[in-house]
């Protein structure tokens, strides 16, 4: 009978510390917030020599998600229409990614990773794959995983990795 007595109250306990852990997970939730892009515009010497112009079509969707411990993750699903203002030139951009940015507080660096299909926009003076970027700036569609640090105190990319395909945007648009 005492056995039953000591196996009850270790269940309790079990139960009581379960709930305990389970309670800061509950708030720890992410705040989420989701937007519906409609377009913009990249000004020339902001990705390319000239100025791109964008559209959104119906029901691309950018789900922000900002964690507690400082990380915020960003899922996109979108297809965007890139148009050269000055030659009309378009391309039709699919952008389904995943990415996760953090602040590294031991360096002083913004560090993030994203995966799936996605166009970064290199300013002059970022570290791209191929070196530090020109004064036009660069934009280029990766197909795979990139993983990169930003520097605010230099306000550019001071660090770059990817694995998977990569094709000049600016290019595609000339």
């Amino acid at each position: 009978m005492s056995r039953l007595t000591r196996s009850a109250r270790g269940a309790v306990l079990a139960v009581a510390l379960a709930l305990l852990a389970v309670a800061p997970a509950a708030a720890a939730q992410p705040t989420r917030t989701v937007f519906h892009p409609t377009g913009g515009s990249h000004p020339a010497g902001q990705g390319c020599a000239f100025d791109i112009s964008y559209i959104d079509a119906p029901g691309a969707r950018i789900t922000v998600m900002d964690f507690s411990d400082g990380r915020e993750a960003t899922l996109a699903h979108a297809v965007a229409t890139l148009t050269n203002d000055d030659t009309g030139a378009t391309f039709v951009h699919k952008a389904f990614f995943h990415d996760l940015t953090w602040f590294d507080a031991a360096d002083g660096v913004y560090r993030g990773v994203t995966d799936g299909q996605f166009v970064v926009w290199f300013f002059p003076g970022d570290l791209g794959p191929y070196g530090i970027v020109g004064t036009d700036g660069l934009g280029l569609r990766f197909e795979g995983t990139v993983w990169s640090t930003w520097d605010p105190n230099a306000n550019a990319i001071t660090e770059f990795a990817y694995a998977g395909t990569v094709t000049n945007v600016c290019d595609l648009l000339s």
